[in-house]
């Protein structure tokens, strides 16, 4: 087997200050004899964060600014991939939520703490991120677990970006015809995508300065024979999020796509994305009320999950949430991944998740979730007045790309 990665790049400028200025496409082509790889592809982004000074350079570690958790995935609104100028796979909004959480749920604890963190910029630790962008950087005697950069400049870091759409797990090869990525980028990136525990000005002068250094794609590709003519389909995992306002006792109802096979529940503060102290990808509120859930119940397609309505939370002398943490783990499968999975102390850092899975009748076409869910806000301020609790939904999505003489002729969505 022959196999390559071939590079990409966007057809506009998205690095310094072009990077808002619209859409950012990646248009390929896939000749015969050649078949394109969706989840062995992937994003290379370049980031760069310095202080305010004149001239800027990195930032020291007093200055307690750090990449945010899952960092290239807050740069974008939503994001979408076609074939033969038509839409197979899209994250329409709230793309930040959807990249933490994909990874959250799928990669296991070995994978995250290896080439996640090194690589694709994971790590709960804002402490560790901290280290990484500053110019007082400890030597490997001091903390041995900090990689060097690849780079001479310790302000610029480079990050693997693989977007949260159901085709980047699709590991079957598609044939020939023309692709295109697109991502909408997000308007606050700046704020969005640097963390810290107050929240700083952005711009020439003030605390800080981020922009967007690079980003290119890496398309894998394999040389093998295949027909120019016939009809594939692709079975895709999706992911629609939705949120309204959180209060005490929250009794919501949503909406999900007929064919969702897992819900996904967390909170957030109102001001995710737009305060260094709330990244997007983090789930988290002011006053730590995120950890101190005390019930919790969703029905959905006529079952209730969990059944029992027990009570948990967190508090001066009580941790009652591992509970929630191991039926996350179970449902999601991670619970028995030979490589582990995300650590109750990463889960509470990250922002709890809480996630069921469920197996309907085939025939079961339900749309209407309830969640029922009650917190502890003993410690609730003004700055929990904009709140939100958010569902997402994974469901599955069949797409038929019809192929003739080599050219994508029809991309037709079997169902939702």
């Amino acid at each position: 087997m022959e196999r390559k990665w071939r590079q990409s790049t966007a057809k506009r400028n998205p690095s310094g200050p072009q990077f808002t200025q619209g859409v950012i496409d990646f248009d390929f082509s896939v000749g015969s004899n050649t078949v394109f790889i969706p989840s062995k592809s992937y994003f290379r982004i370049g980031v760069k964060i310095t202080d305010g000074a004149a001239p800027p350079q990195a930032p020291t570690q007093a200055a307690g600014l750090a990449f945010a958790n899952f960092c290239p995935g807050n740069l974008f609104d939503n994001c979408f991939f076609f074939a033969g100028g038509q839409n197979v796979s899209s994250c329409i909004n709230y793309g930040p939520q959807a990249h933490a959480l994909s990874y959250r749920l799928r990669k296991s604890g070995a994978w995250m703490n290896s080439i996640g963190k090194d690589a694709y910029g994971i790590c709960a630790s804002r402490q560790y991120r901290t280290v990484l962008v500053s110019t007082d950087t400890p030597g490997e005697d001091q903390m041995p677990s900090v990689p060097s950069t690849d780079s001479s400049d310790q302000s610029i870091r480079y990050f693997i970006y693989q977007p949260p759409l159901g085709i980047m797990e699709h590991s079957k090869p598609m044939g020939a015809g023309q692709y295109r990525f697109q991502f909408n980028p997000a308007s606050n990136f700046a704020k969005a995508c640097v963390e810290s525990d107050a929240d700083k000005v952005h711009g020439a002068g003030n605390d800080y300065q981020f922009s967007v250094d690079s980003m290119e794609l890496y398309i894998c590709e394999e040389k093998m024979d295949v027909s120019p003519t016939g009809s594939d389909v692709l079975h895709l995992l999706e992911h629609q999020v939705q949120s309204k306002k959180m209060t005490q006792a929250s009794s919501v109802d949503f909406t999900v796509p007929p064919s969702t096979k897992a819900l996904t529940i967390f909170v957030q503060s109102g001001q995710a994305g737009i305060d260094n102290r709330y990244p997007p990808s983090k789930f988290t509120v002011a006053n730590g009320i995120h950890k101190k859930l005390k019930q919790l119940q969703i029905t959905y397609g006529n079952t209730t999950k969990p059944p029992t309505n027990w009570t948990s939370g967190t508090g001066a002398h009580t941790q009652k949430m591992q509970q929630r943490y191991l039926d996350t783990q179970i449902e999601s499968g991670q619970a028995f991944s030979s490589g582990g999975c995300e650590t109750l102390a990463d889960w509470q850092l990250n922002g709890p998740i809480y996630h069921y899975s469920w197996v309907r009748d085939a025939n079961d076409r339900s749309t209407q979730v309830q969640i029922s869910a009650m917190f502890d806000e003993a410690d609730r301020t003004a700055a929990n007045d904009n709140d939100n609790i958010f569902l997402v939904s994974h469901y599955t999505r069949s797409v038929q790309i019809d192929v003739e003489a080599g050219f994508i002729s029809q991309v037709q969505s079997l169902n939702i």
